[in-house]
């Protein structure tokens, strides 16, 4: 559901940073710092990017965009507590944006903090009442906290808004292997109960 930051950040070189001479004065707008931050991060230079981010937040500290930027970052680079903390500064700037609290609830999972995951989640439910991904998300965090009949419950929503969540859940790069594995063996488990 969410892109790296090289596909939400401009696709090529904003107005003010296209021009032909080499001397042009560096532009401090938000756009400009997505654009950088995005050839850091298409280069494989994560904390190249997350060093224009950190910058960029700096300079624009109510820019939720920018925030989440630099959570998806911190995310890619493995460090989910300051991942978690900076989603939910772009929560908190931008309140209930679907894609902030799908990767929160992902970051606070991958932290061991199932419930603070589920809530997250939840509240994306009420958002995108039609996006499988939460409900599959809580099934296999509910799992883990054992509550097998609500997680079973959340399995059952999900496949009922999309048939075609399993090939979406491997390629989502914030599904582990653990949580593929898990999903996978509560659907079986799901299917043997159906009816023929």
């Amino acid at each position: 559901m969410t892109p790296p930051i090289a596909a939400s950040a401009p696709a090529s070189a904003p107005a003010s940073r296209r021009v032909a001479s080499d001397e042009a004065p560096y532009v401090d707008d938000p756009e400009t710092f997505a654009y950088e931050a995005a050839g850091s991060y298409s280069r494989g230079d994560l904390p190249g990017a997350v060093a224009v981010l950190r910058k960029a937040v700096g300079a624009h500290p109510r820019d939720g965009q920018l925030r989440f930027m630099l959570a998806n970052a911190l995310y890619r680079m493995g460090d989910f507590a300051e991942a978690a903390t900076t989603y939910e500064q772009a929560d908190e700037l931008r309140p209930g944006h679907p894609d902030t609290l799908l990767n929160l609830g992902h970051t606070y999972f991958l932290l061991g903090k199932y419930p603070e995951a589920v809530e997250r989640w939840e509240h994306m439910t009420f958002i995108t009442p039609s996006d499988a991904l939460p409900h599959l998300a809580m099934a296999v965090a509910l799992e883990r906290m054992k509550q097998h009949p609500a997680a079973m419950s959340h399995l059952a929503q999900a496949s009922g808004l999309d048939a075609e969540w399993p090939h979406r859940v491997s390629i989502d790069i914030r599904w582990t292997s653990d949580m593929q594995k898990d999903l996978q063996r509560l659907n079986r488990e799901f299917t043997s109960t159906l009816p023929p």
